[in-house]
């Protein structure tokens, strides 16, 4: 491909503009020299074997495709350098300018090159120095005017290249309407076809492409919006290439690389050239006089012709002259050239604006007597740039805190770079010097930070951290908090997804992995999941997290995504045991329905029991040995005593019943009961019992106690099918700090711990939260009331204690219960006051008798007068106070002990009670009663000369009591 910046009307155009007295314009245009800075670096070790390199294949004439569609230009040649001076094998891959930035965050290239320099990019790649200058321009057709800023731009279809620079610049500007292409050449194709009016795109690709179209005439810029610089590129993740590249450029000789830019960017016409031009130029002038005197027609045509192009091409230069000069007033920035000896040559009006001179004015005077700077903080004078510029030929800039003093007087905090003006050949010819007001920035600036300040001090006070995510790359950035909240610091974390990931508990993994893809395709607003992360202590901690995609690419395809991120264990944590308190009072709510249920039915099931097991006993006392009617009897005495057993189970269960606790020591009390246990498990199944020596006393009910180990041994027998063994082990344990065993949280403190275990089938997992609900069984029916570990559970609670349960289905059952250690005063151990036999009756005693129930009352007054008492009973109240009343009258009243039914018609019998104290105050009482134990409590007995029987009571229950009261002891 011919390079028109070599070619023959490139070279034509300097000529002529050089003819006109615009030579030194071109060379400041074309002369914005790039530099090279490489940091020096000794490779250590082999390097890489090949390397590859992506760059925009639509940059002329950095780089470009010729007619044969190889990649040529600058930058391919350099990169050839490279390759012979470090021996690496160079790929050259060259794409569109956005899928090559795609193709190395892919992983598809270890350098890119033509790349500016963004903070964005910053974050991810690391940057070569920047090696050539390029501005980027707005450039319209000839039929559109008064784009003198961007803030014209706004009501105008703009192109642009997709993923360029410029593209991201405008939108920061508040530009919306962009057209995006694909590359360079089509923005030209589509001006040229007229299908936009307006572009923005770098200048040299911009006069390339519209040299080729032939176009040059059609099109003006506008203005430049900024100067951007070509770099190289790494990864971050790739400091070894990063150097190997680096090194490898310093290698190359200066001399190589600016003879590949003047091969490509073209150099001056000599003027010897110019004179050899026009020493030809004469001759054919003296030939076409030769010829005039002959063909005075033609000769007068051709003149008017040359005539007709040399008018046209000054029209060009001077319209090539304005669009330069209305570029140079048109920049937002203050420009400031100077020569060689740094005098002003030409300012811009920013320029005017921000010094207080007029270029008029400052035309030929020194750069510091217009360009007066001071440090902020010091007030000294900051070194003259220029000056620097003319003597290391560098670019140089101004530091932080500089002060511009304009002309009269005001001061402005300014940002400058001042780079040298070189020809052809090298040399400095002056200086152009950039600067910009940071006034306003900086109060942009003041503000941004006051505003991240709030925000970061809002963010803390709830206890946020801030996520970001490079969606392209999996890129994770924390900040401090995250990494508090995990106890992590920023050193020990990946910044690879898959770190997060790796943190999340199992459970939750693959839902919260689901609903994050289903934000980033865009099928949800925004991610909001709750969920738990591993600390770095190995606990886990709640989070919530809530954010969405905020930055996309010109496709639309999601880049950035931002989230907070809040740890909510605590609240987790209360929500949990919020739920465990409501499910206890659900549960307390059912122990209050079934108590209800039982209290009302437990009167009239114990008075029919109690009718069928007295009347048992009558019989089996006069039934002979051997018989069937005894055996008969006894069946029936046996099956009413076990209906009686599951009533007092429902009301132990449903807290009706009345708690006598007394302090137990479990190694004697299970001396006594482990021989009933091994009876009660049969010989096929080994009974195993381990008991610690010192177990720490208890203080509880035994017949609880007896009740609970009772049922967990039964439901280990009935879990064993054939052969097995259950184990009962009772140890001491303390627990230094509240802790969770199988979902239940217990507190701190000594324990008596009881574990009863088999070899059974185990627990389904579906069922085990079901296994302590009342009225649950899976036995088969007839086998089970459901209440076995509902009552185990009631009575474990209402003990203080707790209660686990681990099992393996096929393979067994654990039960783990604590019961408080008893530290108090030991001197309440139970002492058995139950006699062995009756107690003998200090001569015939006196009776009064009132049950409402006949055969009750028939059953009763059998039994007593039986054994030698004087029974005097009622069915009524009414008629005991009636019998009294006439009986004391006619002074024969004599009655040693009342037994009375707590519910009767018409007054209870407490009521009774007190009314007959009236009459004998020393009178004792035995309360009889179907109902449970607890009802007595409403009543507000007294404590001392009465004692409460309950039904069902055998006959020997019934003469022991009486025989305790009248002996005065109460029970």
């Amino acid at each position: 491909m011919d390079n028109v910046f070599s070619g023959n009307r490139f070279s034509r155009v300097k000529c002529l503009l050089g003819l006109v007295g615009l030579r030194k314009l071109l060379i400041l245009a074309l002369c914005l020299s790039s530099f090279l800075l490489c940091l020096s670096y000794t490779a250590q070790g082999a390097g890489p074997d090949q390397i590859r390199v992506v760059m925009d294949d639509a940059y002329p004439p950095y780089a470009f495709r010729d007619e044969k569609g190889n990649l040529v230009g600058i930058l391919p040649e350099w990169w050839r350098l490279w390759e012979k001076e470090t021996g690496i094998s160079v790929k050259l891959m060259g794409t569109n300018w956005h899928s090559a930035q795609e193709m190395i965050l892919r992983g598809g290239a270890e350098v890119i090159d033509t790349i500016f320099k963004t903070p964005e990019r910053e974050k991810i790649f690391l940057f070569s120095r920047p090696y050539a200058k390029i501005p980027a321009a707005v450039f319209h057709s000839r039929e559109v005017s008064g784009i003198v800023d961007i803030e014209a731009l706004k009501k105008i279809p703009v192109g642009v290249k997709a993923g360029d620079a410029d593209a991201a610049y405008l939108r920061s500007r508040g530009l919306t309407d962009l057209v995006y292409f694909p590359d360079y050449a089509s923005i030209i194709k589509a001006a040229v076809k007229g299908d936009i009016q307006v572009f923005c795109m770098d200048e040299p690709p911009a006069l390339y492409y519209l040299y080729r179209e032939r176009a040059v005439q059609r099109f003006r810029k506008a203005l430049v919006l900024f100067t951007g610089a070509f770099h190289r590129a790494v990864l971050r993740s790739n400091p070894d290439v990063f150097r190997i590249v680096e090194d490898g450029f310093e290698r190359i000789p200066e001399a190589k690389l600016k003879a590949v830019e003047q091969k490509w960017l073209g150099e001056p016409v000599e003027k010897s050239e110019v004179l050899k031009y026009l020493m030809w130029t004469c001759s054919g002038l003296v030939l076409l006089i030769l010829v005039i005197l002959a063909w005075s027609i033609s000769l007068n045509r051709a003149v008017a012709r040359k005539t007709e192009e040399y008018l046209l091409l000054m029209k060009e230069l001077e319209e090539e002259k304005e669009t330069l000069s209305v570029t140079l007033y048109s920049i937002g920035e203050g420009v400031i050239t100077t020569d060689a000896t740094g005098k002003i040559t030409r300012m811009n009006t920013m320029a005017e604006k921000l010094t207080g001179w007029t270029e008029e004015d400052a035309v030929g005077r020194s750069f510091e007597e217009v360009f007066h700077v001071l440090n902020e903080e010091t007030r000294t004078p900051v070194c003259n740039p220029v000056k620097r510029v003319l003597e290391e030929g560098a670019i140089v800039g101004l530091g932080n805190h500089t002060l511009l003093i304009s002309r009269d007087g005001t001061e402005r905090p300014i940002a400058d770079s001042a780079a040298p003006i070189r020809d052809s050949q090298g040399n400095v010819l002056g200086v152009v010097v950039i600067f910009r007001d940071q006034t306003e920035e900086r109060a942009y600036r003041t503000r941004l930070e006051r505003m991240n300040s709030e925000l970061n001090l809002a963010l803390e006070a709830a206890g946020c951290s801030i996520v970001r995510l490079h969606v392209p790359t999996g890129t994770v950035l924390r900040d401090s908090r995250w990494c508090e909240m995990l106890g992590f610091t920023s050193e020990e974390i990946s910044p690879d997804v898959s770190f997060w990931l790796g943190l999340i508990h199992d459970g939750d993994r693959d839902r919260v992995r689901r609903a994050f893809e289903d934000h980033i395709l865009g099928k949800t607003p925004f991610f909001e999941r709750e969920y738990r992360m591993r600390h770095k202590k190995g606990k886990w901690v709640w989070v919530y997290e809530r954010g969405s995609v905020v930055d996309e690419d010109p496709d639309g395809n999601p880049l950035w995504y931002t989230g907070i991120v809040m740890d909510i264990t605590e609240r987790k944590e209360t929500e949990k045991r919020l739920l465990d308190l409501e499910a206890q009072l659900q549960q307390a709510a059912k122990l209050e329905a079934i108590g209800r249920l039982a209290g009302g039915i437990a009167h009239d099931l114990n008075n029919t029991l109690q009718v069928i097991i007295g009347f048992g006993d009558l019989g089996l006392r006069e039934a002979s040995p051997d018989t069937r009617v005894r055996e008969y009897l006894l069946k029936i005495k046996r099956a009413a005593q076990g209906s009686a057993r599951i009533v007092k189970q429902v009301l132990t269960f449903a807290r009706r019943d009345i708690i006598r606790p007394e302090v137990i020591h479990l190694g004697a009390y299970l001396e006594e009961t482990v021989p009933m246990y091994r009876r009660l498990v049969g010989e096929n199944i080994d009974f195993r019992v381990s008991i610690e020596e010192d177990v720490w006393p208890l203080w509880m009910d035994p017949v609880q106690l007896d009740q609970m180990l009772m049922n967990l041994i039964v439901n280990a027998k009935d879990a064993i099918e054939g052969h097995g063994i259950i184990t009962l082990s009772v140890s001491n344990v303390t627990v230094g700090s509240e802790r969770e065993k199988n979902g239940v949280r217990i507190r701190p403190g000594d324990y008596v711990l009881i574990s009863v275990s088999d070899t059974g089938c185990g627990i389904d997992p579906e069922i085990k939260d079901l296994i302590f609900e009342p009225f649950f069984t899976t036995k088969e029916a007839g086998k089970g009331t459901g209440l076995g570990l509902s009552t185990v559970y009631g009575i474990v609670k209402r003990n203080g204690g707790w209660i686990t349960v681990e099992s393996t289905p096929g393979r067994g059952t654990r039960f783990d219960i604590l019961i408080p250690r008893y530290t108090g005063d030991l001197s309440k151990e139970h002492v058995d006051a139950s006699p062995k036999s009756p107690i003998a009756q200090p001569g015939r005693k006196n009776l009064l008798l009132v049950e409402d129930d006949e055969m009750i009352l028939s059953y009763a007054w059998k039994v007593l007068t039986m054994n030698g008492y004087r029974v005097v009973s009622f069915s009524s109240p009414k008629d005991v106070l009636s019998w009294v009343s006439r009986e004391v009258a006619e002074g024969r009243a004599d009655v040693d002990l009342l037994i009375t039914d707590v519910v009767l018609p018409q007054m209870s019998g407490v009521d009774l009670w007190k009314r007959l104290k009236d009459y004998f105050p020393g009178l004792r009482c035995i309360f009889v009663s179907g109902y449970p134990a607890e009802e007595l409590r409403r009543f507000d007995l007294p404590g001392e000369g009465i004692s409460f029987l309950e039904k069902p009571f055998s006959s020997r229950d019934l003469l022991d009591r009486v025989a305790l009261m009248l002996a005065g002891v109460e029970g």
